[in-house]
């Protein structure tokens, strides 16, 4: 799983075109999870580009999201579009829901941001954190995922996946 990981962080952190495993390779695992966390502001072409290579990348399997409207909704797109399992963490407060449906969606209980943030870092092998920009925000949902995930001893995360802890 470790070289796997390692792998995906290294599609993700890089704008080099890296040479990834096959899913055949015996070290590689069943399959990945991918915690997902983004901004609802406009994603910029970098990020749509790297959103798509890491969501779309044959070892990924899952994809937990919180449904809101922005990169949430095109992360989900993107795993409906291809098969994807999709994990749904909605929030209580619905102001910003995007309301994704599809197949192979599977929907968790409504709770407030901040403890479906929590959710959503603690359920992931991986998380991929997408902010509206490179400095911390005050109130943002994806900068408290990311300073979760820290407390986790996880990386600083944005705009890069890394390795989070397996969901209790």
């Amino acid at each position: 799983m470790a070289n796997a990981l390692s792998h995906l962080h290294d599609l993700c952190s890089s704008d080099h075109h890296s040479r990834l495993p096959d899913r055949g390779d015996p070290s590689m695992p069943e399959g990945i999870i991918l915690s997902f966390t983004g901004t609802r502001q406009l994603l910029t072409k970098y990020q749509m580009r790297k959103m798509r290579q890491i969501i779309c990348h044959p070892l990924v399997v899952e994809l937990h999201h919180g449904d809101c409207v922005g990169a949430d909704a095109y992360a989900h797109k993107l795993a409906l579009m291809i098969g994807k399992h999709i994990v749904i963490h909605p929030p209580v407060n619905s102001k910003y829901r995007a309301w994704c449906m599809g197949i192979d969606v599977e929907w968790w209980p409504e709770k407030s941001y901040w403890v479906r943030n929590r959710d959503i870092v603690r359920c992931g092998h991986l998380l991929l954190a997408v902010p509206a920009g490179p400095e911390v925000q005050r109130g943002s949902g994806t900068w408290h995922a990311i300073r979760f995930a820290r407390r986790w001893r996880v990386r600083h995360p944005d705009y890069r996946i890394r390795r989070l802890m397996p969901c209790p």
